[in-house]
């Protein structure tokens, strides 16, 4: 599966034209540079998002706002609301979110584990039943983690559970096929990585050596 990660509404008309994007992933920062606001009200959160799932195919992850976790179900519950199937809630693996997220899925609303750094953080949140676990990879690799390992300790973990881990913070296509050829089957990119993976000189020069060869009279 590959998302996009973003809340801007042009690139997301441009991701619904790809046949290969199954979802959007959003976050607090994405939406708050999309309004152009620090502060919203739910009303406004929930017209943003509905004009956001208008132009996504597939699903879309939201992430709550609150800190503790009768906040993060009750936030959870608008947007769930609001959405309905199509929409799955984030919420990151603080102990508060991972109280949330289990009481959430009781009641089956489909949630992610965001910013999961530690295999702990991810059991947890595998145990209380989330459907997605999500590591931010750049982030641990300039914490000075070896990210890819501990996106190994993440797959292994997931691995014969319902949740799958969707890798996110990824900045370029070499770190896109490192954590391919790792084994992750599922990401999250924003919209310039996603072109990059879809370049390549080699190719561009077979197409204009196709094009010297042989055109179509129109």
């Amino acid at each position: 599966m590959l998302c996009i990660d973003s809340a801007d509404f042009e690139e997301l008309r441009t991701s619904a034209a790809m046949p290969f994007i199954a979802g959007a992933t959003t976050n607090p920062a994405l939406i708050g540079k999309a309004l152009g606001k620090e502060k919203v009200t739910i009303e406004e959160l929930l017209a943003f998002l509905e004009k956001v799932r208008s132009l996504v195919n597939g699903h879309l992850f939201v992430q709550t706002l609150a800190d503790d976790a009768a906040g993060i179900i009750k936030e959870a519950r608008h947007i769930h609301e609001a959405l309905k199937a199509r929409c799955i809630i984030k919420i990151p693996a603080t102990e508060e979110g991972l109280r949330a997220l289990g009481m959430l899925e009781t009641d089956g609303i489909a949630t992610a584990a965001t910013a999961v750094h530690t295999s702990t953080q991810a059991y947890l949140a595998l145990l209380g039943g989330t459907r997605y676990v999500i590591p931010y990879y750049s982030r641990m690799e300039t914490q000075g983690h070896q990210g890819l390992e501990r996106i190994g300790d993440l797959l292994s973990l997931t691995a014969g559970t319902r949740g799958e881990l969707l890798v996110a913070s990824v900045k370029n296509a070499a770190d896109v096929h490192h954590l391919l050829m790792a084994g992750v089957r599922c990401l999250t990119l924003p919209l310039a990585v996603i072109r990059e993976m879809c370049q390549s000189p080699f190719t561009e020069k077979a197409v204009r050596d196709f094009s010297a060869k042989l055109s179509l009279i129109t």
